[in-house]
């Protein structure tokens, strides 16, 4: 392997791990900042939705990971806000023969 051998692999290889680097590390981030979701949770969905779905999986990871983030985003919101979770109403009666006429 002589110098012009060597000049030759380290462009590609040089733009390979760029391209990976970006693939891997880069687009989570921004997809996820984009729709809201942390980047590794962007990498969990794709690696889980494709698992389970295979290529359709990978079209629809984000989309219904963000869908889906939405909602339990609102119901904690909604739970954190109740009276319930403030303790200002009692879930249960403590005496059950109290409440019956």
């Amino acid at each position: 392997m002589g110098p012009s051998s060597r000049r030759s692999w380290s462009s590609p290889a040089f733009f390979s791990a760029a391209k990976r680097s970006s693939s891997a590390i880069l687009s989570p981030y921004i997809i996820g900042a984009e729709v809201g979701l942390h980047p590794v949770w962007v990498i969990f969905a794709l690696l889980t939705f494709s698992y389970l779905f295979g290529f359709l999986g990978l079209l629809v990871a984000v989309p219904v990971s963000a869908a889906i983030g939405v909602i339990v985003r609102f119901a904690l919101r909604t739970y954190l806000a109740s009276s319930v979770y403030k303790g200002e109403v009692e879930a249960a009666p403590k005496d059950p023969q109290q409440s019956l006429p």
